[in-house]
């Protein structure tokens, strides 16, 4: 028979067992959701002068590029970007790429493509943990520490002989993601085109708990082990805190049955802009990518930026 002590210990003991073992489970969660594949994948090949795109080979307008290097705003880290240098203008965008993605993807050199084409010169790169660029730790947060390469972006493009009032930001999912987060830390980001960014990194995490199906009893101890036990600032920062930037001007681009980023996130944002006074346009497109949209609707995009920049 249990005395009243040994009961109660043997109660300490499993209770001390179920917490260890849910943050052991959302320890290994963590880990697995915010995992980053550095390097390109099966993009290595790609360039600003051609792309494979599925079974095609594709090139572009630009003859000539240069591979550059610089810090981003985070301590030890090292960007790696191409630099495209159009002939006659003095406008210039900057390109940054999404979760688990580089600047080798496909559909952002087509998009740059795009650009050239329209006059702008062209700045891509590698956010850290990313394609060449420093990994510094191998975890995405969401853009809650990405935005500083953006930032870090728009004083690359400056030291290039761009004017702050010259550059504007293209961004795609969680690169869109760091791009608004950038702009409430930097009053000289005044344009942005957002595609297919999610809108708020509770609401994205919650999703991805329930792609992976993960219970979400396990997610707040994810973000607790993220943000306490690994310092880890992953879903701190939101992108729908818009009326803490200088915007002017933004671009809303999203597929309407998008497969990895549901079209809501935007509906969300748009709802924000409209709080915040901000102008905003917005092109739906009927389909169901995420990434490689600029392929199908290449002529939209084109029809769409030439009309609102």
């Amino acid at each position: 028979m249990f005395n009243k002590r040994s009961l109660l210990k043997l109660l300490l003991d499993l209770s001390i067992i179920t917490v260890l073992s849910y943050l052991t489970i959302c320890t290994l969660i963590f880990f697995k959701l915010a995992a980053v594949d550095a390097g390109h994948g099966d993009h290595q090949t790609n360039s600003p002068l051609a792309i494979s795109w599925g079974t095609h080979s594709l090139m572009g307008p630009i003859k000539t590029y240069e591979s550059i290097q610089f810090p981003s705003q985070l301590p030890d880290v090292m960007l790696h970007g191409w630099f495209m240098k159009h002939p006659t203008s003095n406008k210039s965008v900057i390109i940054t790429h999404g979760y688990n993605s580089s600047k080798h993807e496909p559909a952002l050199i087509k998009t740059a493509w795009l650009f050239f084409n329209q006059g702008y010169s062209v700045l891509m790169y590698d956010l850290h943990n990313h394609g060449s660029s420093t990994v510094l730790n191998g975890r995405t947060a969401l853009g809650s520490q990405e935005y500083h390469d953006v930032i870090a972006a728009k004083q690359a493009c400056i030291k290039l002989g761009f004017s702050s009032e010259n550059i504007i930001y293209y961004g795609l999912s969680m690169g869109a993601v760091s791009t608004l987060i950038a702009a409430q830390y930097d009053e000289d980001i005044k344009t942005v085109i957002s595609q297919a960014s999610f809108s708020d990194p509770d609401i994205i995490m919650k999703e991805e708990f329930q792609r992976e199906n993960i219970p979400l009893f396990l997610y707040h101890g994810s973000v607790f082990i993220a943000n306490h036990l690994f310092r880890f600032p992953i879903g701190k920062y939101t992108p729908l805190n818009l009326d803490q930037t200088k915007l002017s001007k933004l671009l809303i681009i999203h597929s309407n049955r998008d497969d990895r980023v549901g079209f809501h996130h935007s509906q969300l944002l748009v709802k924000h802009a409209n709080q915040a006074g901000i102008q905003y346009h917005t092109l739906v497109l009927n389909g169901s990518e995420h990434v490689d949209t600029i392929f199908e609707y290449h002529h939209d995009f084109k029809v769409f930026l030439n009309t609102y920049l």
